[in-house]
């Protein structure tokens, strides 16, 4: 015998009997569950409610596990999403879908967006005939100034790295005097990149840097033959003679003759680089 759990509709009890779905046509209603159901019955207890004014079961069909659509209407869990062509309406992914009306993102249309051109590129990145975007998730940028002709992603990771024929983009933001054609990343998780002539932190010029020297240690730590940075930035209290990274250690990341140091924070870590006085014994 089946294993029914209690679930909640439209203010009186009923059973859900769904299988590997979020939707379910159960009599003449379509009903919506907030939980997927994964083997042959739900193992907790969730809501499950009539879709709003009643769906046509007869042409309903699940798009994904939040859109659904008949011959009339495109839902949103339960809700009608207005102004959306059945016709061309599709789901691009958790947060984007597009008709020909134009490209939306969670149910927002962007501006001036071609729904019926628009595609994903891959890490975060789209584009249609109007516009390049960079959508990772539940937000979007669009990238201005972008050749769309000569767009290309170049790495993909905790960061995503593409480039055109003019400029280098990190996520959505320009690298600063970034040359194309010389361009490379060097650590993805840390945000370290490099051209013929500059150093780069995510998309800010490390100004100070030497390229013929620079060396990532650890972590957001790196060196040049005559500074220790931290996230780009110099460390001004770093003894760089005396300096050295320290391994095994679950305290400190480094230390020099006055200081230890530790990534992502000192007494709060809070993200900055923490900084413990030898001589004072406390965190600077």
């Amino acid at each position: 015998m089946k294993k029914l759990v209690n679930i909640l509709s439209k203010n009186k009890e009923t059973y859900s009997d769904a299988k590997k779905t979020y939707y379910e046509i159960k009599s003449n209603r379509v009903l919506y569950h907030s939980v997927y159901r994964k083997a042959e019955s739900y193992g907790t207890p969730h809501f499950c409610t009539d879709i709003e004014k009643g769906a046509d079961k007869d042409s309903f069909k699940e798009l994904s596990k939040e859109y659904g659509m008949d011959a009339t209407h495109v839902y949103f869990k339960i809700e009608i999403v207005q102004h959306r062509d059945n016709a061309t309406f599709k789901v691009l992914n958790e947060y984007i879908t597009a008709d020909k009306h134009g490209v939306y993102q969670q149910n927002n249309l962007i501006p001036n967006s071609d729904g019926l051109s628009f595609k994903l590129l891959g890490a975060g990145y789209a584009i249609d005939n109007n516009n390049i975007y960079y959508i990772p998730t539940n937000f979007y940028n669009i990238l201005k100034e972008a050749d769309k002709k000569t767009f290309e992603i170049i790495n993909s990771g905790f960061l995503s790295y593409a480039k055109d024929k003019k400029q280098v983009y990190c996520n959505e933001h320009t690298i600063e005097a970034a040359d194309p054609s010389s361009f490379i990343v060097l650590d993805n998780l840390n945000g370290y990149s490099k051209d013929n002539k500059h150093i780069f932190h995510f998309h800010v010029k490390m100004k100070d840097a030497n390229i013929n020297s620079f060396k990532i240690l650890k972590y957001d730590l790196s060196k040049d033959d005559t500074f220790i940075f931290y996230r780009g930035k110099i460390v001004k209290e770093a003894d760089y003679t005396s300096f050295k990274m320290i391994e095994d250690n679950s305290m400190y990341d480094a230390e020099d003759k006055n200081h230890y140091y530790r990534s992502n924070g000192g007494a709060h870590d809070d993200g900055i680089l923490g900084i413990w006085s030898k001589v004072e014994n406390t965190w600077l």
